[in-house]
């Protein structure tokens, strides 16, 4: 099947899934708007769909041939759904007041997508885990854990739906899978724009205000990822959405709508474990008030709980950490590497921490990973405490406020342990999208004394400046440059095939020439195309060997007892221990050498 037409199939039978989901949860009046509806469905059928293949790959029966019976059933779903649900009115016309900040954002939502689609990159993280361990689990037929693997008990709610989209194990030999891999997951992403929309509108904001805040998402650097495989952009639009039905619950008093709330926050945190911070205060908040039913909160704490149970298992049973590998224990000799890897040149002071705030919010520090969040943050911040110490002062403690705290405080809270090290603006990607909502719908609240006149005016002042800034996000340009090159189709062609060959070239050339089982040493995080068995030797990624504090006699006995043959290393990589070195010199013989600085080495008879 066609690489383009596979995601989509995908996506239309998460979406019936989710919808036969959504009609037993909610019922046929369940009060969704057709927007709600129509993210909050495939969200739900990408929970269901990935916690049946964390049961299929923990029990050790995965095969892609099962994915077509859930395919199937999704689509009977949806075709059920459409059939008996009663029709569904008309969009509301008050939609069509936000029709320029609405079109801007399909626009650039599809200029993304285009662009991710036509490049030819595929993010490390990608061929580390997001993509690389479901690798492992459709090659091996379990999702079974590796203690030399840094990410080894890793929650992997969104990326192992990759193996869903795609028969992974054909992967090396059809690299065109790859555009339909990252099709899904530039669709998945547009999550994020719409769900900042529809919380916006659950904090009582008008279809105006939701379109400029999603219009405003944007302006933040972390959107280069939209398409790349990485997880960030869909996992801070899950936890949005989450917080949307939340709101809209909370406000209208329906239990049902929190179960499902809670559901998708529990499938929110299995995407990403740090999505547990923005969504606890706000979560905690309605389960300790009393607008719902006692009964309603216990039932939809149990819910949120019960669905991200499975994870934890999974991830204490494969690493011994029920939260791996979020706090895994780094010994003393991987930490104080780590430290030096990670140091970014600002030494930790409380004259540092408030004086490199603006360099490092915008990007201009720099710090390797790290994207600008833009002008726009700053500015919607102060706003955002004034808004919020007005309502301390007036005594006044809503649900949006609280959302909005919660957001600002995982922001400042972050910044502050990691200023000096690795500070990463995607992982509070979901905090601003939450400040551009509250904002939009607080200044909306401010500006309803004003003339129709004055408002209107100050709308599309507001979507000029976001405009501007939007054109100015240094982010986008590698997405501009791709559509630049739209029209030569054979030079894309031509810089996919060599990326994908230069990438795959290393592995092929190792699985062709190794016996079924032999076992792999690699120095190299990235193990999508590589099949197991395989042993990890990088320094600060193989915590559990901590070779900085072994010899090279260690290193030769580990191997010769896993019967490692070959060995697959890229010089340069940091992370080198002497041990590993040692190991090398006296025992290893370089067989081929690859682009990308990575060589194929046999060990020595002597040294196995």
């Amino acid at each position: 099947m066609p690489s383009i037409l596979t995601p989509c199939l995908a996506l239309l039978s998460m979406a019936g899934l989710g919808a036969l989901a959504l009609r037993f949860a909610l019922g046929r009046a369940d009060g969704l708007s057709r927007l709600e509806r129509a993210v909050t469905a495939p969200a739900l059928g990408m929970l269901a769909y990935s916690l049946i293949l964390l049961f299929a790959g923990a029990a050790g029966m995965f095969a892609y041939a099962w994915v077509w019976v859930l395919h199937a059933a999704g689509l009977a779903g949806l075709a059920f759904v459409l059939v008996v649900s009663p029709q569904r009115p008309a969009m509301s016309s008050a939609i069509a007041v936000a029709w320029l900040p609405l079109a801007l954002m399909a626009l650039l939502c599809v200029a993304l997508t285009v662009g991710s689609f036509l490049s030819p990159l595929m993010h490390p993280d990608a061929r580390q885990y997001h993509l690389g361990l479901p690798w492992l689990m459709s090659v091996s037929g379990s999702l079974s854990g590796n203690d030399t693997l840094l990410h080894n008990g890793t929650y992997l709610g969104y990326d192992i739906l990759y193996s869903s989209v795609a028969d992974l194990k054909r992967l090396g030999d059809v690299p065109a899978m790859a555009d339909g891999l990252k099709l899904f997951n530039a669709i998945t992403s547009a999550f994020f724009p719409l769900s900042t929309l529809l919380l916006c509108r659950a904090f009582g904001g008008s279809w105006r205000a939701g379109a400029l805040a999603a219009l405003a998402t944007f302006t933040l650097g972390p959107v280069v990822y939209w398409g790349f495989l990485k997880n960030d952009i869909v996992a801070a639009g899950v936890g949005l959405l989450s917080l949307a039905l939340l709101a809209n619950a909370y406000e209208q008093v329906k239990p049902r709508m929190f179960f499902v709330a809670c559901a998708l926050a529990a499938y929110a945190v299995s995407i990403k474990i740090t999505n547990i911070f923005p969504l606890l205060l706000p979560f905690a908040f309605v389960c300790f008030s009393r607008r719902l039913p006692p009964k309603a909160r216990i039932v939809g704490a149990v819910i949120g709980l019960v669905l991200i149970l499975p994870w934890v298992i999974y991830a204490y049973a494969v690493s011994g950490n029920p939260i791996a590998p979020v706090a895994t224990p780094f010994p003393e000799e991987i930490r104080l590497a780590a430290a030096v890897r990670n140091s970014n040149g600002i030494e930790a002071s409380a004259y540092n921490l408030v004086n490199q705030f603006v360099p490092i919010v915008l990007g201009r520090y720099p710090i390797p990973g790290n994207q600008s969040l833009g002008i726009l943050s700053l500015l919607v911040v102060p706003v955002l405490l004034a808004f919020l110490i007005g309502d301390a002062v007036k005594r006044r403690v809503e649900l949006a406020s609280v959302i909005a705290c919660s957001a600002l405080l995982w922001f400042f809270v972050f910044y502050a342990s990691t200023y000096d090290n690795r500070f990463l603006s995607r992982y509070v990607l979901i905090c601003f999208a939450i400040l551009f909502s509250f904002a939009c719908f607080r200044v909306e609240v401010r500006l309803r004394g004003y003339p129709y006149k004055s408002r209107i005016a100050a709308y599309f002042a507001g979507i000029a400046l976001v405009c501007a800034l939007v054109v100015q996000n240094p982010s986008l340009g590698a997405a501009y440059e791709r559509l630049a090159v739209l029209q030569d189709a054979q030079r894309i062609g031509r810089e996919k095939a060599t990326e994908a060959e230069g990438y795959a070239a290393p592995y092929q050339v190792l699985n062709r020439i190794r016996k079924p089982g032999e076992a792999v040493g690699i120095n190299d995080h990235m193990v999508l195309f590589l099949e197991p068995p395989l042993f990890n030797l990088h320094g600060m990624h193989a915590v559990g060997l901590n070779l900085y504090a072994k010899d090279a006699d260690y290193v030769k006995r580990y191997l010769s007892e896993r019967s490692v043959r070959y060995l697959l290393f890229r010089q340069g990589i940091s992370g080198g221990t002497p041990a590993v070195e040692q190991y090398m010199a006296e025992c290893a013989q370089r067989v081929q050498s690859f682009s990308g600085g990575r060589s194929l080495y046999v060990v020595k008879s002597d040294c196995w």
